[in-house]
């Protein structure tokens, strides 16, 4: 990943995505479990030494958290890496923020460009529901009292789309197992996206060998 860039602009072959993901992962699962969220996960702020070590930095806007849930600020995590939930407004998120992140940065690995690249905030959610699907206002009623969301569409809310097939979607990428852990990741609710713990054991990185 070059410092000075804030995509990676390129494909990666698959098996080194699948070992730098890998070691995303595990940094991030540290990081969850001694409570701790990192919010500005990007390329930008991954280094892989020559011996292909990958190594998390920039912790400026990383928090502590615990029980009960903190409200945070959602002015966090760079805009072509940011949670749909963030995005809309909502300050009350977890490691999950951190989860999103890390799905965009492995389909960028993939697909060799950033799989959302909105210019401002509205723009950002349209190309994210345009993959995942609209979310559903009786579901998630805090969604009614988010400004944020009413600003799509130019002011009339954002068009109601069904979720992709992810499969068909993404035809691409020739990897059904990975397209199986995007499809964990990139989900609006929260409380829906896989944790490390469960990525890690996915079937997908059942080759991958740890030093």
């Amino acid at each position: 990943m070059d410092s000075n860039n804030e995509s990676i602009n390129k494909k990666i072959p698959l098996p080194k995505t699948k070992n730098y993901f890998y070691q995303i992962l595990k940094g991030l699962n540290y990081l969850h479990k001694n409570k701790i969220i990192h919010r500005d996960l990007k390329p930008q702020n991954l280094l892989i030494n020559s011996n292909q070590k990958l190594k998390i930095c920039d912790f400026g806007l990383a928090r502590g958290f615990g029980v009960p849930v903190k409200t945070f600020t959602n002015e966090v995590v760079t805009l072509w890496y940011r949670p749909p939930d963030i995005l809309l407004g909502s300050k009350i998120y977890d490691v999950s923020c951190d989860i999103w992140s890390a799905g965009c940065i492995f389909g960028e690995m993939l697909l060799g460009h950033p799989i959302f690249c909105g210019k401002n905030e509205s723009e950002q959610c349209e190309k994210i529901f345009e993959i995942i699907g609209t979310p559903d206002e009786e579901e998630f009623n805090w969604l009614k009292e988010s400004p944020e969301w009413n600003t799509g569409n130019n002011g009339d809310g954002f068009a109601k789309v069904d979720r992709k097939n992810f499969k068909e979607f993404f035809k691409e990428i020739q990897d059904d197992l990975a397209i199986d852990v995007l499809d964990k990741i990139l989900v609006f609710d929260p409380e829906k996206r896989a944790r490390c713990e469960e990525l890690l054991e996915h079937e997908y990185f059942r080759d991958v060998k740890e030093d």
